[in-house]
């Protein structure tokens, strides 16, 4: 690209090559679309929410220290929920087919920091079967972690229901994101392609260097150089018929 860069010179090279822009975003939609709704598949998140009391008094006696112990431990129920002692138990009430490791990834925690309550979240291809093992998992939880901490109490505030809106793909903003993904590659092809470009484009540009303008030639297409070379069919029929005439005309002095 030659000479300085401005708004309005930006504009005119992204209409003049419009085409390149509206190909990329069309594209990077087009790929978007594909890989959306026919490979990448659906996950459904559900939620059940407990909350742990370690102490021994009501929770009408419940003091800050209480709080700030069982608030302490969060961290570590959470974990524990991911061990096999929990998990085991999930998988094989559930009967899933997942690993320690596959069930793993799929329970996720929310819990804000200065509460006693957090949710166990779980994601599944199978909306029912994430509200089942999120429902599974507390209820097992609740059971067990007596056995492995000296727990007063664990309550399930809610049960996970299986929701019928998938949580990804994210299809709108997907497609948001890819027509602007097409839209920078394109802006970034057509702005390298003219900047490598060392061509000079303009006569301006020789004024400005201080050189002098001796003259310029026009750029020819090879249609109207064919015609420029070789004559058109009518006039080489002409250019032919032309001898005979003349031939003619010469027999008859």
């Amino acid at each position: 690209m030659n000479g300085h860069i401005t708004f309005e010179s930006l504009l005119k090279l992204l209409r003049k090559n419009m085409h390149i822009l509206v190909g990329w975003m069309l594209g990077s939609f087009a790929i978007t679309v594909l890989f959306t709704f026919f490979i990448i598949e659906p996950q459904y998140e559900s939620v059940s929410r407990i909350v742990v009391n370690q102490t021994e008094n009501r929770m009408s006696n419940i003091t800050n220290t209480d709080i700030m112990t069982n608030i302490g431990l969060m961290k570590t129920y959470q974990n524990i929920i991911w061990e096999p002692i929990i998990l085991e138990d999930v998988i094989e009430i559930t009967h899933s087919n997942n690993t320690l490791d596959e069930m793993r990834d799929k329970i996720k925690f929310q819990n804000d920091e200065d509460s006693l309550v957090f949710g166990i979240t779980v994601r599944d291809k199978d909306p029912d079967m994430a509200a089942k093992i999120a429902n599974v998992t507390a209820e097992t939880f609740q059971e067990k972690i007596g056995e492995i901490l000296p727990v007063n109490s664990v309550t399930i505030l809610s049960e996970a229901t299986p929701k019928k809106t998938p949580t990804s793909p994210k299809v709108l903003q997907n497609l948001l994101f890819s027509i602007l993904l097409g839209f920078l590659v394109g802006f970034l092809q057509i702005f390298l392609r003219n900047l490598l470009d060392k061509r000079v484009k303009s006569s301006e540009i020789i004024t400005d260097l201080g050189w002098i303008n001796l003259g310029s030639v026009n750029e020819i297409s090879p249609r109207e150089l064919k015609d420029t070379i070789l004559p058109a069919p009518k006039q080489k029929k002409e250019l032919q018929k032309r001898p005979r005439v003349e031939k003619e005309g010469l027999e008859e002095v």
